[in-house]
């Protein structure tokens, strides 16, 4: 930026910006440039027909906008390194009601399923999984254990469902202890699949 004399002001008379002597090169700067006088910024803008007065950012203003954009970059960094922290890769982390979190990534309403070779789908709601929904789980990877989280309020139905899975070890089991069986066992080195019902 151009630095001026200090005895330079830049006035906005009638939509122009122009200089009271000093410099005459102001006048003709491209509207929306900055220019700096007497430690302070000022914005060459149109002003509206009649409007007189300086139309400046002052130095410690600027200096307030800059420490505000640090605290808020920061602030984003922490959270972002805080997410990354409780909710680690290939697991279940922070989840609730209605929002589950599997590999760093929330899952709205959604019910998730995740296979023993790491490949997850989400597919929609119901409290009465078929065979059909159950069998993408168990194919073309055969898990040693099926975990099904029931809801947090236990509102699935299985009835006749599991029949259909003769041979499997199937643990079916409320939502917030499917999220940590299912961490647990994977941890073990147990080839482990996972139903989960996100709501009730």
């Amino acid at each position: 930026m151009e630095r001026y004399p200090a005895a330079c002001r830049l006035v906005v008379t009638s939509g122009e910006l122009s200089n009271d002597a000093l410099n005459p090169t102001v006048a003709s700067r491209p509207l929306g440039s900055l220019v700096r006088f007497r430690g302070r910024v000022a914005i060459r803008r149109p002003a509206p027909a009649g409007y007189r007065g300086v139309l400046q950012i002052p130095g410690e203003r600027l200096g307030m906008i800059r420490r505000q954009a640090a605290v808020l970059l920061g602030l984003s960094v922490a959270a972002v390194l805080g997410w990354v922290l409780v909710n680690p890769p290939g697991e279940f982390g922070l989840s609730q009601f209605g929002v589950t979190t599997y590999n760093r990534v929330p899952v709205p309403y959604f019910d998730l399923q995740v296979r023993a070779d790491g490949a997850t789908r989400w597919i929609l709601k119901t409290h009465y999984p078929t065979a059909a929904t159950l069998a993408w789980l168990v194919t073309p990877t055969r898990p040693d254990v099926l975990v099904v989280g029931l809801g947090w309020r236990s509102g699935v139905r299985l009835d006749g469902t599991l029949s259909t899975l003769a041979g499997l070890t199937v643990r079916a089991v409320p939502t917030d202890e499917a999220l940590s069986l299912y961490n647990s066992l994977k941890a073990q080195g147990v080839r482990v699949a996972i139903h989960l019902h996100s709501t009730c």
